[in-house]
């Protein structure tokens, strides 16, 4: 339907939004560009948690600012934010997920855990 709607502008700019997203894949911005809607989604919601309760900002999207993201959310232990770092941590492509696992962005040692008396 798009395609009849526009023909020759849809031919034209899927080509170079085709070479600017392969030209992201091996730029700076790698991991942006493989995010999903919904990841991209919690992604914000991530953002706006960050800055409504800390005021802090972290620029552009791009891959450095996205690291840094991550590893700002991932110490702060409050729920909301830990709840959306997981939501966009599952919404993410699978090699996202690996690059995040293998590198030290994440650590275990800033998971929000429960007191083990709580268990019982």
């Amino acid at each position: 339907m798009f395609k009849a709607l526009w023909p020759k502008r849809a031919s034209s700019n899927a080509s170079s939004a085709s070479t600017h997203v392969e030209a992201d894949r091996t730029g700076t911005n790698a991991m942006v560009s493989m995010l999903s809607h919904t990841s991209a989604y919690h992604l914000e919601r991530l953002e706006k948690l960050i800055d409504l309760r800390f005021e802090k900002t972290f620029g552009d999207l791009d891959d450095d600012s996205l690291r840094n993201l991550i590893a700002f959310a991932s110490r702060v232990q409050d729920a909301d934010i830990q709840r959306e770092l997981l939501l966009f941590y599952l919404n993410c492509p699978p090699s996202i997920q690996s690059s995040l696992r293998h590198s030290d962005i994440v650590s275990e040692d800033h998971v929000l855990r429960r007191a083990p008396d709580a268990w019982s």
